[in-house]
């Protein structure tokens, strides 16, 4: 199998670039999503593929596939940015998984938003509705800690937000929506499911 490169920008410069790497025995891999015609039929002409978001989802799942702990990570890309959500072990499991998609080709970002510790919702899961996440988001928001995107998905910023409003509170430091932090929040929290 050729060494696989990936060519980001397939303008001129970018073509000429994946055109003399071609030649030189190599697999080049660019994003031709939105890019104009002339753009796309220059690419083509230096021999470079279209690393379609499809194709690296695809690579990063086969990637994660390969180690127990990242196999029920969810994979989207747009536009080359890959976004990883789900729940993994360990904070070692998730920056493993961020790795793992840096090196696809094709991929310009990895936006991680793994939750890890075992203590949020995973794929399949209903311990916890995305509703009740974001409405616990955004109450953390409205009392001044940053949650992140108020998404519905418990991710690690989230987890820490919660952590920190839970120290001020006296409360304990669990970074789960237990009872008294749904209280204190003003956020019923439901144990169905669990």
């Amino acid at each position: 199998m050729n060494p696989l490169v990936a060519v980001i920008a397939p303008g001129m410069m970018g073509a000429a670039v994946g055109k003399r790497l071609v030649d030189h025995g190599l697999r080049v891999l660019t994003s031709l999503k939105g890019r104009s015609a002339e753009t796309v039929k220059r690419a083509q002409a230096a021999g470079m593929v279209d690393a379609s978001d499809k194709e690296i989802t695809r690579q990063v799942e086969g990637r994660l596939s390969n180690d127990a702990q990242l196999r029920k990570v969810d994979v989207r890309t747009d536009g080359g940015a890959v976004i990883l959500t789900g729940a993994v072990s360990s904070i070692g499991a998730s920056a493993r998984a961020s790795e793992l998609a840096r090196g696809v080709p094709g991929v310009r970002m990895v936006k991680n938003e793994l939750a890890y510790g075992g203590t949020h919702v995973t794929r399949g899961s209903t311990a916890r509705s995305h509703a009740q996440v974001g409405a616990m988001q955004q109450a953390l928001k409205d009392k001044g800690f940053d949650p992140g995107a108020t998404d519905g998905v418990m991710g690690p910023k989230t987890t820490e937000a919660l952590k920190a409003y839970q120290k001020s509170e006296n409360l304990p430091t669990t970074g789960t929506m237990d009872g008294d932090t749904g209280a204190k929040l003003g956020v019923k929290v439901s144990t169905e499911g669990r």
